[in-house]
C-alpha cells in the first residue's frame, strides 16, 4: 500500500509559499516606488500591503542608493589633463 503525503499541508511548504508572496510584494512595492507615479498610500492600497511595509521598502531603497553613491564604483578620479609642452 503506497504512502500518500499532502505536501500542501507541510509546515515548510507553507513557509516557502509565505516567503515567496512576501518577496513578490517587496518587488512590486519597490517597482512602484521607483516609478514615482503613486503616493505611498496609493501603493499600499493597490498592492494590499500595510503603509508601514511600503515605508520600510522606501527607507531600504534610500539606504541602498546612499550606499551606492558612497561606494568606490561611484567615486571617480577627476580627469587630469596631460602637461603641455
Amino acid at each position: 500500500m503506497p504512502i500518500t503525503y499532502d505536501i500542501s499541508k507541510d509546515r515548510l511548504y507553507q513557509k516557502g509559499i509565505k516567503q515567496g508572496v512576501e518577496e513578490n510584494e517587496y518587488h512590486l512595492v519597490k517597482k512602484a516606488l521607483l516609478n514615482q507615479k503613486l503616493t505611498v498610500e496609493q501603493i499600499a492600497e493597490v498592492i494590499d500591503v500595510s503603509l508601514e511595509f511600503v515605508l520600510e521598502v522606501q527607507i531600504q531603497l534610500a539606504k541602498e542608493s546612499l550606499h551606492f553613491k558612497n561606494s568606490l564604483f561611484y567615486k571617480r578620479k577627476p580627469a587630469t589633463n596631460p602637461p603641455m609642452k
